[in-house]
């Protein structure tokens, strides 16, 4: 097999967004990159834009490509919203020189479903960080964190686009941080804070239902902003023992006598 300089695993709109980015910067050819990707009908603009680019790629999982990925030897290997974890001994193929995009402000919300804790917990900011990746998930060193403050009526679904647009817009900088081995930890023009972490698990929290007489209604605001993601299933409630579908903050206002008093309750 060819030998090519850079893995790219991609996957949606920031998998198109920065694959073109990285094309567009110095010294980087399409014949210096091979893709792995998922063949899914939310991916077919992915999927034409490396068949018209003449970009090699694979829609085979690259944890089952090892021997592949080591003849390669890649120089580096990129995850652009690829929906798999990537194996460690992949990983050491390019001695850990490796660049991920993650939807929040890294230690903060490892994992899945960050849009949705963020508006449920009523953040103020949201962010992404681009990090090395290591055996342990989003856990690598820190290269660049942009944040952004959150709109008073941010839904999930809003949220999760400006961090797609922010993910692209900032994937350059990223990379070219990778490149000349720079560290946000050692850069004293950009302090980080690495206190706290939490790892949310990949299934739907409280299985998308809150009892309505354990929630305060300011609660279930913030639930309803946080699962409103089209077209999945939005809020549920359980109403008068009736399961209730709530998809929007004038609906939900019809049903504010059935929730608990004070703040900060759910269940």
């Amino acid at each position: 097999m060819t030998t090519k300089k850079i893995i790219v695993c991609a996957f949606g709109t920031v998998g198109l967004g920065n694959l073109n980015q990285l094309l567009m910067m110095r010294g980087v050819r399409p014949q210096d990159i091979f893709v792995y990707t998922e063949k899914k009908e939310n991916n077919n603009d992915l999927i034409n834009y490396l068949e018209r680019g003449n970009i090699s790629f694979s829609f085979q999982l690259i944890n089952n490509c090892y021997k592949e990925v080591k003849l390669m030897k890649p120089e580096y290997i990129i995850s652009m919203f690829y929906r798999r974890i990537i194996d460690d001994k992949i990983l050491q193929l390019c001695n850990y020189k490796t660049l991920n995009v993650h939807q929040s402000i890294l230690p903060l919300y490892k994992g899945r479903f960050i849009a949705f804790w963020t508006i449920f917990n009523n953040d103020k900011y949201a962010g992404i960080t681009y990090h090395k990746m290591i055996k342990e998930v989003d856990s690598g060193e820190i290269l660049l964190t942009k944040k952004i403050r959150l709109d008073i009526n941010e839904t999930a679904y809003s949220l999760h686009h400006k961090l797609e647009y922010l993910a692209i817009n900032n994937f350059q900088i990223a990379f070219n941080r990778l490149r000349m081995k720079y560290s946000i930890k050692k850069d004293i023009r950009n302090p980080t804070k690495l206190e706290g972490s939490a790892y949310l698990k990949n299934k739907l929290p409280f299985n998308g239902i809150l009892d309505a007489r354990k929630t305060s209604f300011d609660k279930a605001i913030c639930f309803v902003k946080a699962m409103y993601f089209p077209p999945m299933t939005g809020a549920k409630f359980i109403i008068n023992n009736k399961i209730v579908e709530i998809n929007s903050l004038d609906q939900l206002k019809e049903y504010k006598k059935y929730f608990k008093l004070g703040t900060n309750y759910f269940g």
